[in-house]
């Protein structure tokens, strides 16, 4: 046998053995899988290697359909890592109306237990397309009342009919006089003789139109973004009244904080305020009263850091909030402030030659009410306090601030 002969046989038998194997293999897995053998009365046409669907998702595949004892038997190729509930649901599904048909799942609950290899469950027997239409038929009996519902559908569709044409020949003459308006006015915007026509062949007419137009929609543009800054306006009270736990003085913090934006704010107030006079059987306060304080700031959820004129002289103060994203330990805050870093000066008889420093911390008990402690002056005196503050936003005064910037941006145009 010559050698081409040898090559031609050779690839007759691979490929007879390739056939052989490819159906040999068509119904082998590589994946692991345990069987489920549902019981049907009727696959309505189910083919065998059809898909198997639970809640949707393909979880294997139909391995075999037969009939055992009278009742067609289709075995189920379900993933291993599948699990299917003694109570779940099994039906044919389809696509569409005449689409491919599959074996579908619905899952059943936890409590009923786990289907097992090979056991045998119940499926749920669908009507098919044919059996739906004979038995919809099957409802047109001999006392004729289906066929007078129909009869009486279709008259009330006439009477319909009927009314919808009387209504259109009752609209005609109105419609006419209508569509007659709408050309005399149409050839009067087409000829320069109306008022309307020549308005709109006047050149500098056209020309005056469209510079009106084009102000009205700056203005509105405008007007847009001025209401859009107006709303992010807040404006929040501030109260703070500080008590020495040393010599008992009172001093009483007043402030209006205005943000024209999230992340930016003014703040206007007094501060130490309360009687200048000292009560000797407590001591000697040392405290300056009744002092501006003007500061701006900037501030995010987890820090406020404000500058300027502090407590009547140049300054800082900086808080943070370093637990703002737990519920509770949010509501907590501390804070350092420093001012009047240049001072040498006598104050109430003594010498006073370093900075105004203090720190301490807050805690809000609601949303409008916090306490806090407060370490005052701690270069030179370091004296104790209790803080008792109050801060609430004025939709009133934030209306107002709002009209004043209107006003402002609207004189400045």
């Amino acid at each position: 046998m010559s050698s081409e002969s040898k090559v031609g046989l050779f690839t007759i038998i691979g490929l007879i053995l390739l056939g052989m194997s490819l159906y040999l293999l068509g119904n082998f897995s590589i994946t692991n899988e345990y069987q489920i053998n549902v019981e049907f009365s009727d696959v309505s046409g189910l083919p065998d290697k059809s898909i198997v669907r639970l809640s949707g998702v393909e979880v294997g595949k139909v391995r075999d359909i037969k009939i055992l004892n009278g009742k067609v038997i289709a075995v189920l190729g379900i993933m291993d890592k599948v699990v299917v509930y003694r109570d779940a649901e099994f039906s044919i599904g389809s696509s569409s109306v005449i689409g491919s048909k599959y074996l579908r799942i619905n899952q059943g609950t936890k409590e009923a237990g786990i289907i097992e290899n090979k056991e045998f469950v119940r499926g749920k027997d669908v009507l098919t397309l044919e059996d739906m239409l004979l038995e919809t038929l099957g409802n047109f009996g001999d006392d004729g009342t289906t066929g007078e519902q129909i009869n009486a559908t279709l008259e009330s569709m006439r009477e319909l009919s009927a009314s919808l044409n009387q209504m259109i020949l009752n609209m005609e003459p109105s419609m006419t006089g209508t569509m007659e308006n709408l050309n005399a006015l149409l050839e009067d915007l087409n000829s320069q003789e109306g008022a309307l026509g020549a308005l709109m062949n006047d050149p500098q007419a056209k020309e005056d139109v469209q510079a009106t137009i084009k102000n009205v929609r700056e203005i509105s543009e405008e007007a847009k973004t001025l209401m859009g800054r107006v709303k992010k306006y807040k404006a929040t009270w501030l109260f703070a009244s500080r008590n020495d736990l040393k010599t008992g003085g009172s001093y009483g913090d007043f402030g209006l904080k205005i943000s024209p934006r999230y992340g930016k704010y003014y703040r206007f107030g007094l501060a130490n305020l309360g009687n200048k006079d000292d009560d000797p059987e407590k001591g000697t306060e040392y405290v300056e009263k009744n002092k501006v304080d003007v500061r701006f700031g900037f501030y995010n959820e987890w820090y406020d850091f404000s500058f300027g004129v502090v407590r009547g002289s140049g300054g800082a103060n900086i808080t943070f909030n370093p637990l703002y994203t737990d519920k509770v330990l949010k509501r907590l805050s501390v804070y350092g402030e420093i001012y009047d870093m240049s001072r040498n000066r006598v104050i109430s008889g003594r010498r006073f030659n370093k900075a105004n420093v203090a720190y301490g911390a807050d805690l809000n008990l609601f949303k409008v009410l916090y306490v806090g402690v407060r370490m005052d002056d701690v270069l030179e005196l370091n004296r104790p306090q209790i803080t008792l503050g109050v801060q609430f936003d004025d939709e009133d005064v934030t209306a107002l601030i709002g009209l004043i910037a209107l006003a402002a941006a609207g004189s400045k145009g």
